[in-house]
């Protein structure tokens, strides 16, 4: 795939439009920030070219328009802004770009806003999008885009991103595997943050370099606090959920089903202690080992994953049909009360 934008870039034929697709914590915004880097540093100097690119990854390069949700969606307000400010020509080199990050989150207005320019370019216009789906865009506009899926680096990859960063080595493994690699999630749930990932490797990062491309660069923000619904904790209450299951503590696994304020923080949880199922069914069939660091899992090879599993499901099926929240959480809790399966086998 960066062989083929690199291709692209080399002869000069610039696509009009892409789309880099995949889960959340892949590293898209850094892959579109450093494509569209390169982009804008296109017939520059040299040095010229490796300011433009530094610019791009800082945010304040003048022919970059980046496009972020305002609450829960983007409007056409913003997209038909950026779209008649790319019509006019670039300040510098030969091309301007419009960054929209999370185009799945684009109002069906807004999309049709985007259309309109993606039918009717101008020569200097490249559009770079994001999505965790090409299925969240329009058909009309997915078919005026290529599209690039973006898929996490092996779990090894992943753990060695994290080199020297003092991270235990027994929960960064287990972490990095419950993540199926996924840099972002897994360093969200260690809580480090872009800068201290990114600073010391700031001036290595490029688009031909497909770990750098995967490394969180240019949008760096203070880390923010954390709350009962962040990654780690979310995960940490799966985590004891299933321990709770394990070790026949009906009050305790009520108590947690019913932290949960709203459906969507229900749904959140149950996508955690599924994730959490493979692991726990080595444990119970396999016997495999707990990171020493987290030995309260290891009351997981005492529940059945399969009855879980099946509470789960049910629990979401009531969740998407809107049904009212107590009631969920107390199907959930009793049903869960009988996934104790006793010892490993």
């Amino acid at each position: 795939m960066l062989a083929l934008l690199e291709t692209m870039l080399a002869s000069g034929r610039v696509p009009h439009a892409v789309l880099f697709s995949g889960q959340q914590g892949c590293g898209l915004y850094t892959l579109a920030v450093l494509f569209a880097g390169e982009v804008l540093s296109v017939g520059l100097p040299e040095h010229a070219a490796q300011v433009a690119r530094q610019n791009a990854q800082k945010g304040i390069h003048p022919d970059l328009c980046v496009v972020q949700a305002e609450g829960a969606s983007i409007s056409v307000d913003q997209v038909r802004a950026v779209t008649s400010e790319l019509y006019t020509l670039p300040n510098q080199g030969s091309y301007k770009v419009v960054l929209i990050c999370d185009a799945q989150k684009m109002t069906a207005q807004a999309q049709n806003a985007l259309l309109k320019a993606l039918e009717e370019p101008p020569s200097h216009g490249v559009f770079i999008l994001t999505a965790d789906s090409p299925q969240g865009l329009l058909t009309t506009v997915r078919s005026r885009v290529m599209d690039f899926a973006i898929v996490p680096p092996p779990v090894d990859d992943c753990v060695a991103f994290f080199a020297g960063d003092s991270l235990p080595a027994d929960q960064l493994r287990f972490i990095s595997e419950l993540f199926e690699g996924n840099i972002g999630r897994t360093m969200q749930y260690f809580g480090v943050t872009r800068q201290n990932l990114a600073a010391a490797r700031f001036e290595q990062t490029s688009l031909r370099r497909v770990k750098s491309a995967k490394k969180p660069a240019a949008k760096t923000k203070s880390p923010a606090k954390k709350s009962e619904d962040g990654p780690r904790e979310r995960l940490q209450m799966a985590m004891k959920l299933l321990a709770a299951v394990g070790a026949q503590q009906p009050a305790a696994v009520a108590g947690l089903i019913y932290r949960c304020k709203n459906r969507d923080e229900l749904r959140l949880l149950l996508d955690d202690v599924v994730r959490l199922l493979p692991f726990a069914a080595k444990v119970r069939y396999q016997g495999a080992a707990v990171p020493p660091s987290l030995g309260e899992l290891s009351g997981m090879g005492r529940i059945a994953p399969d009855r879980v599993m099946t509470c789960v499901q049910a629990s979401c099926r009531y969740i998407e049909r809107n049904a009212n929240l107590a009631l969920v959480q107390a199907q959930l809790a009793a049903a869960l009360a009988q996934c104790y399966s006793g010892g490993s086998k």
